[in-house]
């Protein structure tokens, strides 16, 4: 059951005391990190003025994710697909490290005669009874030597020539000889720097054997793809960000919630869309978002609001990056949304 109440040290309070207390904790502070950022486009907007009004630092929870897959994309370039893209072109699809169980890989087995049109093999150990795909155990159970024998392989031999003696590894092979374009799709989340950067050079490799293929990365959710364009917009830089006198400072080392809790006092940490996200806790924590969060009676100060897409209409960027998203509202709330509270907070 949602609560309409906002709680300040385990105790219930109004919401005009809650925003009251905001802004003292805020003034009292010595240094302050905005970070969650689990919200839609308007309030992202809202809250990256209040970060250049106040000259705060800003980053999304699950930016550390992407910002891996990034670091490796800066040596490595290769080519992607969006999720039209890989449901009208792709004739081969090869998924690492997941299962057809996967609630955001719906879009692949949504039409029928999609489905029927595609190849789709899984490469993992996460093996589901009664499947309709082709599922390829890795050896040795690895994603990464699954990756490193397809590249030496390929590199060693070239595409037609591989003979691995493995026989799904072969169906495999023929698979991705046959097929017109092939895509990767894989989830960089709790992925080492050197799998993301085998799997990137996998497909720049298999490009040079003169087939078409593309990647697709899984990205996180919570409107990360949104935080990154927004943060874009406003400063030049994709997130990890301090606002200060002569304008933004990029840091992609320092200015996130693991360096910066020893540094700064009082965290601001907004999530509508996770009820219990993984928080790095400074000295001092407020927490803006969901009415279910689990932890509201342990922080600092708990303000809820409505959510986008349950009681409140929104826009993110769709985790592709391709376009924008509408979330639309099924429920009526009585609750303030994040933008309106972060548009009090500029006044």
């Amino acid at each position: 059951m949602k609560s309409n109440f906002s709680y300040e040290k385990g105790k219930l309070v109004s919401m005009e005391h809650a925003l009251s207390s905001l802004k003292k904790l805020i003034q009292k502070s010595n240094g302050v990190h905005i970070d969650g950022l689990g919200c839609d486009l308007s309030a992202m907007n809202q809250i990256f003025i209040f970060a250049e009004k106040h000259l705060l630092s800003i980053d999304h929870y699950k930016n550390e994710f992407l910002y891996k897959f990034n670091n490796c994309l800066q040596t490595s370039r290769t080519n992607f697909s969006s999720k039209g893209e890989v449901k009208k072109r792709s004739d081969l699809v090869i998924v690492i490290d997941e299962n057809e169980n996967n609630k955001f890989l719906d879009f692949l087995f949504s039409e029928k005669r999609i489905r029927k049109k595609k190849k789709i093999y899984f490469v993992t150990d996460k093996k589901i009874n009664c499947s309709r795909y082709e599922y390829v155990n890795p050896k040795n159970e690895s994603s990464i030597d699954f990756c490193d024998f397809l590249y030496e392989n390929i590199l060693k031999f070239g595409l037609v020539n591989t003979k691995t003696g493995l026989k799904k590894y072969d169906e495999l092979f023929r698979s991705i000889i046959d097929c017109k374009c092939g895509t990767i799709i894989f989830n960089s989340e709790n992925k080492s720097i050197y799998l993301i950067q085998r799997i990137i050079d996998l497909v720049n490799l298999l490009n040079n054997e003169k087939k078409k293929f593309t990647l697709f990365h899984v990205n996180p959710d919570e409107n990360l793809a949104g935080a990154i364009q927004t943060s874009l917009w406003k400063t030049g830089f994709p997130l990890r960000v301090n606002f200060s006198e002569k304008g933004p400072i990029f840091n992609p080392f320092e200015y996130n919630s693991n360096s910066l809790n020893t540094q700064k006092d009082l965290q601001i940490f907004i999530s509508c869309f996770n009820v219990n996200p993984k928080m790095n806790f400074f000295k001092k924590n407020i927490f803006i978002g969901s009415p279910d969060f689990r932890l509201k009676k342990e922080v600092d100060l708990f303000i809820p609001t409505s959510i986008p897409g349950f009681d409140e209409n929104g826009l993110i960027v769709r985790s592709d990056n391709v376009c924008v998203e509408k979330l639309v509202s099924k429920n009526k709330s009585s609750l303030m949304s994040v933008k309106e509270i972060f548009s009090l907070l500029n006044a």
